[in-house]
Formats: C-alpha cells, structure tokens, sequence
C-alpha cells in the first residue's frame, strides 16, 4: 500500500487480476462479497463508479 490505514476507519474494496495470455492483456470480472453489508450486521456506504458492484456488496473491513 502507498500510505498508512487510518485509525478507526472502514474500508470497502474490490479486486481484479489483470495477467496476460498469449501477450495479450487480460482482465477478470470484480470481485465483491456474496453478503450484502447490512446481512453482515455492518452498515452499508463506500461509493463506486463500477454499476456492476453494488455499494453495499464491497468487501470491507474496519480498522482497529
């Protein structure tokens, strides 16, 4: 990571491998989290330009 995690922050992400095959460039789809954050027992937010995410569907976590 380029800088430090902030103190009792949440967090929402997701991730993709970008590879190459053959010498091309590849990409997989988004991944995200199967359970909508409010069925996780944690409060949805986070905002995404990615119309395929939900908001409420990034992985997420909360720093101590």
């Amino acid at each position: 990571m380029e800088s430090p995690l902030e103190k009792h922050a949440r967090y929402f992400w997701s991730v993709r491998a970008r590879y190459k095959m053959t010498g091309k460039p590849q990409v997989t789809r988004w991944a995200f989290s199967l359970i909508p954050a409010t069925a996780a027992g944690m409060p949805p937010g986070g905002s995404c330009d990615l119309d395929e995410i939900p908001s409420t569907n990034f992985f997420r976590f909360i720093t101590p």
